[in-house]
């Protein structure tokens, strides 16, 4: 009963961590990758780690996964044949209640709770490795058994040597992206993996945020894309005269300038080609979202889209092209006034937070001398 207490009671102090990492914004990324292909992930992760998909490549590294799959395949036959029923008896429990963890995590997701990713079903690697361990100790067996063992061990530490020496294996080296982005010190937006938001909000350390609504603001925008994704039209390059490019080796940022504010929609930034299987937008530096934009703006951006997709359809119609134009000027013009009236109540705020803390400095100093000319009296 006391073992069966202790597992509960650091059972309820994980909850709300669980609860936490239930929101959307830790799992939604998750559902848009297909089922098998995290499952492969999964199976390369339990063999060789993390090397797939999650630290962005493009698919798990199957070459290194062919070595402990053949150990394991040999020592798997070498039970069913040496083994006899009361030692399989042993090995399938851990077996069914590894297997039987990923399961409830499918079936979990086919219920709308998508959890199934590598480090989720990390639990189902326990088991599984105790059944491995049990089978290479079957009486008929043990010497051949011991030996796999003992080779897959080795293939693994000379693995994790490798890795060490190899970036490719590596998880993406968020810290030199943060260094190149730098922190804010003007509105701007990032675009950038879904994965790096939580990196890139810990390093630059500089109130950048992710974002969930637009539209945005800003004259500057900094576009984080795989170095091997294809080119395409870039649709920024229209509105932002000056651009620069830095190219980080698996990564490459692209950042936007323009002279003065620029607005953009969040449809246009999530929907950009990074090389990644889902984009995330960040703001820092200032107010980038217009003030009070959510409904009035939104629906003339929406106007504006859907006109200009009918002047695609039609490109020689003048009166679509008029509409399209002035609903632009119409937009920008709006963004444009209530970013200036954001801007200008932000600098108000600067400025009496900056009396309050001159005021308090000056107290402050007046109390140092007070003390001083305390204890020279006293001394």
């Amino acid at each position: 009963m006391a073992a069966i207490g202790g597992i509960a009671a650091v059972g309820l102090a994980l909850l709300p961590l669980a609860a936490h990492q239930a929101n959307p914004n830790h799992i939604d990324w998750i559902g848009h990758l297909a089922v098998w292909d995290r499952l492969e992930d999964s199976g390369g992760s339990f063999l060789i780690g993390e090397t797939g998909r999650v630290i962005g490549a493009v698919g798990p590294r199957e070459k290194y996964t062919v070595a402990p799959l053949i150990l394991i395949g040999l020592l798997l036959g070498i039970g069913f044949w040496r083994g006899r029923r009361r030692e399989w008896r042993v090995a399938a429990i851990g077996i069914v209640i590894g297997l039987g963890s990923v399961a409830l995590a499918l079936l979990a997701a086919a219920a709308g709770k998508d959890y199934v990713l590598a480090r989720n079903l990390l639990p189902a690697l326990l088991p599984l490795i105790a059944a491995v361990a049990v089978i290479a100790t079957f009486a008929r067996a043990r010497r051949v058994g011991v030996g796999l063992i003992a080779a897959l061990c080795v293939y693994w530490l000379a693995f994790d040597v490798y890795v060490d020496a190899t970036p490719d294996l590596q998880r993406p080296n968020w810290r030199q992206v943060a260094r190149t982005v730098r922190p804010a010190v003007r509105p701007r937006v990032i675009v950038t993996w879904t994965l790096g938001v939580a990196p890139l909000e810990f390093y630059l350390r500089d109130g950048t945020a992710r974002a969930d609504s637009g539209p945005f603001v800003v004259p500057e925008v900094d576009v984080v894309t795989k170095s091997s994704a294809t080119r395409f039209t870039d649709p920024l390059a229209a509105k932002f005269p000056h651009t620069e490019v830095t190219d980080l080796g698996r990564f490459t940022v692209t950042r936007y300038i323009a002279p003065h504010p620029i607005p953009l929609g969040m449809r246009l930034l999530r929907h950009l080609r990074t090389g990644f299987q889902t984009n995330a937008v960040m703001i820092g530096g200032g107010p980038q979202v217009a003030p009070g934009s959510g409904g009035r703006d939104v629906r003339l951006v929406r106007c504006r889209s859907r006109l200009r997709r009918q002047l695609d359809r039609k490109p020689g119609n003048r009166a679509l092209a008029r509409h399209l134009h002035r609903h632009r000027r119409v937009c920008e013009r709006r963004l444009q006034r209530q970013h200036s009236e954001h801007q200008r109540r932000l600098h108000r705020q600067h400025r009496v937070q900056r009396r309050r803390l001159n005021r308090q400095s000056r107290s402050g100093e007046r109390r140092l001398r007070r003390q001083r000319r305390h204890q020279q009296r006293l001394s």
